[in-house]
């Protein structure tokens, strides 16, 4: 229990360096890829960092003891009263509170993914380049989740339409559905810590800017992109664990596409993580 409870504290700590760093230093920044990879690290090492131990080994001279000592000892040994077992076993309660939340929120993971297979199992998929669309009818959020992009085409003109294929497209081809999942699963072993919920929110929406920042490059109207995100946050049913083209973000999503681009002297922020980590 105590080797748990240090684990729990090294991990929290880990990931609250990594979240300090990135709120304030790297949250405004346009290196948007560079801030996936940071934060993706960010939970590798404060999961995996704190299993590794450094032992040092100290050797300590023998004392030498006289028959009085021993006999000393002897006597303080006999005058000790034997401990009592405590009537309640407060780790065991505590373990468990741990367990059953952990189980919970990880249960709740694993039905929100079972909803989206069969979500997705029963509409109709066609083919489109490396991306299986597919075509609802009902009012719902554009989203993606892994190589599946969910769209009802019926809802906007061809512009709208290659417009939010496109940032589904970029978040399909990149694989940002493993964060999503890896942040969700990170939240329900890490519950207790609070940081670890806006260290999640802070993936999703780094993810959003990213697809935002490649859509607009390939784009020829910017204004058309922009305003498709306006009435797509209309919309408000998504499902969790995607990429919803609407995150709930809409005006810093269009601020940070109307922000400069940083300067790579900039990049100097990334590399204070490093006498963090070493401390």
């Amino acid at each position: 229990m105590e080797a748990l409870f240090i684990y729990g504290l090294k991990s929290a700590g880990l990931l609250t360096c990594f979240y300090v760093v990135y709120y304030f230093l790297l949250r405004k920044e346009t290196f948007f890829s560079s801030n996936r990879w940071f934060l993706l690290s960010g939970l590798f090492v404060s999961a995996f960092f704190p299993l590794f131990t450094w032992t040092k080994t100290i050797y300590v001279e023998r004392p030498q003891w006289s028959m009085e000592d021993w006999m000393a000892m002897a006597k303080s040994q006999e005058s000790l009263t034997p401990p009592t077992e405590p009537s309640w076993d407060w780790t065991t309660l505590v373990m468990g509170s741990y367990l059953i939340i952990a189980l919970i929120i990880l249960g709740r993971v694993l039905v929100q993914l079972i909803s989206i297979l069969l979500f997705l199992k029963k509409h109709p998929v066609t083919s489109e380049a490396s991306l299986r669309m597919v075509h609802v009818q009902q009012e719902v959020t554009p989203f993606s989740f892994f190589n599946y992009v969910v769209i009802n085409n019926q809802l906007y003109s061809e512009e709208e339409r290659k417009s939010i294929v496109l940032h589904e497209k970029i978040h399909c081809n990149q694989y940002h559905s493993i964060d999503i999942l890896l942040s969700h699963l990170y939240c329900g072993l890490f519950w207790f810590h609070p940081l670890a919920w806006r260290y999640k929110k802070a993936i999703a929406q780094n993810l959003e800017f990213l697809a935002d920042q490649k859509a607009m490059e390939q784009l020829e109207s910017p204004a058309v992109y922009q305003k498709t995100l306006v009435k797509v946050a209309t919309s408000q049913q998504a499902l969790s664990l995607t990429n919803p083209f609407n995150q709930s973000l809409i005006k810093k999503r269009i601020l940070m596409l109307q922000q400069k681009q940083s300067q790579r002297r900039n990049l100097w922020k990334y590399g204070i993580m490093l006498p963090a980590l070493v401390a």
